[in-house]
């Protein structure tokens, strides 16, 4: 691409990675069936179909809980910038136009990880290892599943997923063992027991697509699924605490920051519901009340005490903290 990235490697990287993100995130989005957008409607402005997209808005009303979770990529569409980027991106999104995601009438074999290929392409390979990347070719992971001696029936975590690929390996072949069989596995049986962390955001981004691509034909808006990868770090994760929550201590350049989270909570479906209401209220600028008022509905149907809600209403308080603080975003 004939960039000088080495004139401001930070900033270059984020550009690349906020691109790279748009295409993965856009992919998505045209391959969800009847969404309810159509982004690659040229007679919209690009930037209302790239709000539409970056509200998250399309996947929830798809079936999707948990898509742009902790998304950092999507300060183009407020930057004021923006006039400057319309007509890249608008070119972006005619390309891909042109291009058909509807994997119905594609045989599951042919499922591969597709953004792992753009990312190395873009990101220099130098850059990548550096930042102690590198990523497992297609054929490999399909190796080291059969030495694994893994079948569809078993259940697959990935503490380091980056994009995907053991993963979709997996997925690939549950869906033609499932094929096999005569059976259409819906969204959330094809990802049942199937586990991906990672602590890349783009790379989590990537994955997530490649999972929505694939299984776009199987979404259900009445049975929304919560896609099984995250953005976390494996190796320093919160502890399960004796009096039933979960604790994380986050060390920052102002002192130190504990998160407590009930158990109930993190074991339920409510927990992604709940959280992204939180990250809504807290950038919306609700008060503390105001968003304890919202929550609690939610939590009621948990059956969580009063004394387990005001340790969790401290971690709400810290998270508003943080927001006021400029400190939950790029």
């Amino acid at each position: 691409h004939g960039e000088r990235y080495d004139r401001d490697i930070p900033a270059y990287l984020f550009a690349l990675h906020t691109y790279i993100a748009a295409v993965a995130k856009i992919v998505a989005a045209m391959a969800l069936p009847n969404a309810a957008q159509d982004i690659s409607d040229s007679a919209t402005p690009a930037r209302q179909r790239l709000l539409a997209l970056e509200s998250g808005r399309l996947f929830a009303d798809a079936g999707i809980t948990n898509m742009l979770t902790g998304d950092f990529f999507s300060w183009y569409v407020d930057d004021a910038s923006w006039p400057s980027m319309e007509a890249p991106f608008s070119a972006l999104l005619a390309s891909l136009r042109g291009i058909s995601f509807d994997l119905t009438h594609k045989r599951p074999e042919s499922i591969r990880d597709l953004f792992k290929g753009l990312y190395e392409v873009f990101v220099p390979r130098q850059m990548r290892h550096a930042l102690g990347e590198v990523y497992t070719p297609d054929w490999l992971a399909g190796h080291a599943l059969d030495e694994m001696g893994w079948t569809p029936h078993d259940e697959l975590l990935d503490p380091t997923c980056g994009t995907g690929t053991f993963l979709l390996e997996a997925l690939k072949r549950r869906l033609v063992r499932a094929r096999g069989n005569g059976d259409r596995l819906s969204a959330v049986d094809a990802l049942k027991g199937l586990h991906g962390i990672d602590l890349n955001p783009l790379a989590v981004l990537a994955a997530k697509a490649s999972v929505v691509v694939v299984l776009a034909s199987r979404l259900l808006p009445d049975a929304p699924v919560t896609l099984p990868i995250y953005l976390a770090d494996a190796i320093n994760s919160a502890e399960p605490s004796s009096d039933g929550f979960f604790v994380h201590t986050l060390q920052t350049e102002v002192g130190e920051r504990r998160f407590e989270v009930p158990a109930a909570l993190v074991r339920s479906d409510k927990l992604y519901p709940v959280f992204d209401r939180l990250r809504q209220l807290i950038g919306a600028n609700v008060p503390i009340a105001g968003i304890m008022a919202e929550v609690a509905p939610l939590l009621a149907l948990l059956h969580i005490p009063p004394a387990a809600l005001e340790r969790f209403k401290a971690t709400i308080d810290v998270l508003v903290d943080l927001h006021r603080s400029e400190w939950d975003g790029i």
